[in-house]
């Protein structure tokens, strides 16, 4: 079971870390970031599949998806005097999703190639993908690394061992390196997302199910109804200023 999840500079989501429960709701204004939560949950899963790039294109390209906000905030706006205003970026930002797990998590950052005049410039590529032990990420529990086209894979605690030196920049490693033998690890983190995203799928399903079975009792008159099915065990995002921030930081 996911017990967090980490969110940066996707859409109105700039940092966001959350424990997560057996059951996770969480609710918020219109416009506060819900159905961006439920896109980054949808686009850390896909990535298990070797979609994430292409998820990205289809929501407009990696520059569409990045937080646009500020880089800093000033002391009125964390008052909440001021609303937060889009600004002009001075620094490069990388969009960066994650949970954490026992005994397993994992994160990737994504970001744009270095300029060019190439028609694929502007495409987004996987720069970096980290497993580690446990929930809390150091040094001594990394596991596997990817690090732009170089996955490795620790041995011993100072050996590693090379899984592959050319990994396309838009290949996710848990697709290319999901090998029992050689990255039973990576494999392992594979197959708790992809199941995540079963599951969501199933959910997903029931919940049409209730709603149409809900409309057919509303229209017999049946005043004992069903919840709305938005409001049954499925988690929503808070605005940032909402959240509490959490010990545990994927960096």
């Amino acid at each position: 079971m996911l017990t967090i999840l980490a969110v940066a500079n996707y859409r109105s989501l700039r940092k966001l870390v959350v424990s997560l429960g057996n059951l996770n709701v969480v609710s918020g204004e219109n416009g506060s970031g819900k159905s961006n939560l439920h896109r980054a949950l949808r686009l850390l899963a896909e990535k298990s599949q070797g979609d994430v790039v292409a998820s990205l294109a289809r929501e407009g390209g990696l520059a569409s998806t990045l937080w646009a906000g500020p880089e800093t905030f000033g002391r009125a706006v964390r008052r909440g005097e001021f609303d937060v205003q889009p600004t002009v970026r001075r620094e490069r930002v990388n969009l960066r999703l994650g949970f954490a797990s026992q005994p397993l998590s994992y994160c990737i950052d994504l970001g744009l190639p270095a300029p060019s005049n190439s028609a694929f410039a502007h495409d987004p590529e996987i720069k970096r993908e980290c497993i580690w032990a446990g929930p809390h990420w150091r040094p001594s529990s990394l596991l596997v690394d990817r690090d732009g086209p170089l996955v490795r894979a620790r041995k011993t605690r100072s050996d590693w061992n090379i899984l592959t030196s050319n990994l396309a920049s838009f290949d996710s490693m848990l697709t290319q390196i999901a090998d029992p033998k050689r990255a039973p690890k990576v494999l392992a983190i594979r197959e708790q997302t992809f199941g995540s995203q079963r599951s969501e799928g199933h959910r997903r399903n029931v919940g049409h199910a209730h709603h149409g079975h809900d409309e057919h009792r509303r229209r017999a008159g049946d005043e004992h109804r069903h919840p709305p099915r938005a409001c049954v065990g499925y988690a929503q995002p808070q605005r940032e200023r909402d959240v509490r921030p959490i010990s545990t930081r994927i960096n």
